[in-house]
């Protein structure tokens, strides 16, 4: 019995005893965007708008934007592998526990209206994806919505589409 339990170790397990649909879940445990060391920012390391990642078409100046906290950064990857089969591409601006608005976290803010400013001057920006998880109902939670309202009306004004994603 030692050896049929090792076999089946060192096999992985046993794969085939779950669904392909429970299958396709579990594998989404693996599916991360591997340049997230790089591309993600964290409160002690921005990244300034120009330096952003790109994805999709590179050769092609990014028309949409994928704005938020790191809920977004997958996202981007995905969404600009769709992209470049359009010659599209896409700028990440995703930051650790940081919405796209003015909070309650000052490591956050000089950062947020930094890319606010930007992209409203970046005439090739057409659409921005703002990216957020909205746990919950307390304090933070009616904070980051009214600031995600403010920096949407904000684009808005300066004539780009925005859209809000949030799980």
């Amino acid at each position: 019995s030692i050896a049929v339990a090792l076999t089946i170790y060192l096999m992985n397990g046993v794969p085939g005893r779950f669904s392909p649909e429970l299958g396709a879940y579990l594998a989404a445990s693996e599916d991360f965007n591997p340049d997230r060391p790089q591309c993600h920012m964290r409160s002690d390391r921005p990244i300034p708008y120009q330096q952003t990642c790109i994805y999709g078409d590179e050769s092609q100046p990014p028309s949409m934007a994928i704005w938020g906290d790191s809920h977004g950064t997958e996202l981007a990857m995905m969404l600009g592998t769709r992209l470049k089969d359009d010659q599209r591409s896409l700028r990440s601006m995703t930051m650790s526990g940081c919405a796209a608005s003015l909070s309650r976290y000052p490591l956050c803010n000089e950062q947020v209206a930094d890319s606010l400013e930007a992209m409203i001057a970046d005439d090739e920006m057409r659409t921005i994806l703002l990216v957020q998880n909205l746990h919950g109902h307390d304090d933070y939670a009616k904070d980051t919505v009214a600031g995600l309202k403010q920096t949407a009306l904000k684009l808005k004004k300066a004539d780009k589409q925005v859209v809000i994603v949030y799980p």
